[in-house]
């Protein structure tokens, strides 16, 4: 008979090898444009090897891998729900009838809070700052530069303030969806406890553009041939009308109703389908397809014989041609690895002997805080992305946060008020690299002028410093008395 190899906790130093492993092999994927997905496949690698010399055979690991993933089978769902409904909204005209009109409603004078709003609407009903950036953030920049005295680098600041909203309150967005699910809340609970710091944030931010717009002296008007062939070529592909708009209703309503996240973007989704065909005119096979596989302008060729695709505007398609179930393989993938990631290093006690060595900083609530904080900022700089720092943090930090009676809704609030939105401004990521395309300006503006990042850093540790907004777990039955 065998021996049972004895189980440990993983040492000091196999716990810092693990951290060093994940910097070094996320610092030199970043460097050499490496997709993360492998990259988190090597990290996951190790962290099951830490787990096999600390006693678990792979029996006992792949039995801890399926319980966590087994929970975030409705988040999965999510991902994958999200890509339908870009791709329906695309097919139905309901995202690009928001930019149609919204980029029309536009001075010098008012440029600012206008690029903010429209960013932050597109953002949370497309759940993807880089989308809204891409999209109605060029759009705005686009008039901007047509007008005389307008600050370009105020005028970048403001359009990725306003997508930021979306990146963190959106029910539609990827790291809301996993912040939720490597902290193990609802995504709804979630957003509901982050919208106490970004909604204040939010508020500010919209005073600080409506000030500027009421100091601005210039009322000039004016649209340039990008933004007027963005115009033409939408207006080409589409009709308009107030129906467009239904498809949203119901992903509002579904949010303020607490309907199920999933069943409400199949809801919007099968809407929005039955609206490109009825309305659009366009084909129920290329609806199906544009739900998986994202929407194309020529599937408008059917119901719109004179549509001339090559005069159709580069901006037009960087705008519709999105979405899909396949648009969702990524961030699917890379949380079912991280998942592997977590469940290991939380078997062998990884995370717990990494966060045991922070623990003489940690005092308080405001030090947990700021601990968690600086570690995303710095997770932020290795990983380029926030998905997989997203996943790295939520296990290191869980425990703690429940040791210290707090509740981990408040980690996954933490998680993105310092994680998400912050590689805007890292000259080396993904996201900062296409905002440097689209604005054409460096990240330390982008940083200068991201009035509601600053707000809400500095709001996130008011309220750890006083107490306020901060959810404490509920009391054991044990510890009720009577």
């Amino acid at each position: 008979m065998g021996k049972t190899k004895m189980k440990r906790k993983a040492t000091r130093f196999e716990a810092i090898s693990m951290l060093v492993l994940m910097f070094a092999v996320f610092a030199v994927g970043t460097k050499l444009g490496l997709n993360y997905v492998p990259l988190m496949i090597c990290v996951a690698a190790y962290s099951i090897f830490i787990a096999w010399r600390c006693g678990y055979t792979w029996k006992e690991q792949e039995k801890a891998i399926n319980a966590r993933i087994g929970k975030a089978v409705p988040v999965l769902s999510i991902f994958l729900g999200v890509g339908m409904l870009v791709g329906s909204f695309m097919f139905s005209g309901t995202i690009p009838m928001l930019i149609y009109y919204g980029i029309q409603i536009v001075s010098a004078k008012w440029i600012y809070m206008c690029a903010f709003l429209l960013c932050a609407i597109f953002s949370i009903l497309t759940g993807t700052s880089n989308g809204s950036v891409s999209t109605a953030g060029l759009a705005m920049m686009s008039i901007g530069l047509a007008m005389d005295g307008v600050n370009v680098g105020l005028l970048a600041g403001a359009i990725l303030c306003g997508a930021t909203i979306g990146d963190k309150l959106s029910p539609l967005s990827d790291t809301t969806i996993m912040a939720s699910a490597v902290t193990d809340n609802d995504v709804m609970d979630h957003i509901k406890h982050q919208a106490k710091v970004v909604v204040p944030a939010a508020l500010i931010t919209f005073v600080i553009y409506l000030v500027i717009g009421f100091t601005t002296k210039t009322d000039a008007s004016v649209m340039n041939a990008t933004s007027q062939g963005l115009l033409e070529s939408l207006d080409a592909v589409y009709n308009w009308s107030w129906v467009l708009i239904l498809p949203a209703i119901v992903v509002v309503l579904g949010s303020v109703k607490k309907w199920s996240t999933t069943m409400t973007l199949v809801a919007a989704s099968a809407l929005a389908l039955v609206i490109g065909v009825a309305f659009q005119g366009f084909g129920l096979k290329d609806g199906v397809t544009a739900i998986y596989q994202g929407f194309q302008c020529k599937m408008a060729l059917g119901a719109r014989p004179d549509l001339v695709l090559d005069a159709i505007s580069a901006e037009t398609l960087t705008v519709v041609q999105r979405g899909g179930l396949t648009s969702m393989t990524k961030p699917f993938f890379t949380i079912f690895i991280c998942f592997y990631f977590a469940a290991t290093a939380e078997l062998a006690g990884t995370m717990e002997v990494l966060l045991d060595m922070i623990a003489g900083f940690v005092k308080n609530t405001w030090s947990l805080v700021l601990s968690t904080g600086v570690a995303m900022v710095l997770l932020e700089c290795v990983c380029g992305s926030s998905t997989p720092s997203t996943a790295i943090a939520g296990p290191l930090f869980k425990k703690k946060y429940e040791d210290m009676g707090l509740h981990s809704l408040n980690l996954a609030r933490e998680i993105e008020d310092f994680g998400t939105g912050s590689t805007s401004f890292i000259p080396w990521s993904s996201s900062c690299q296409l905002y440097v395309g689209i604005l054409g300006l460096n990240a330390m503006t982008f940083l200068k002028y991201s009035y509601l990042n600053w707000l809400i850093w500095a709001i996130a540790l008011f309220y750890a410093a006083t107490g306020i907004c901060i959810k404490k777990l509920d009391p054991k039955p044990e510890e009720v008395t009577e």
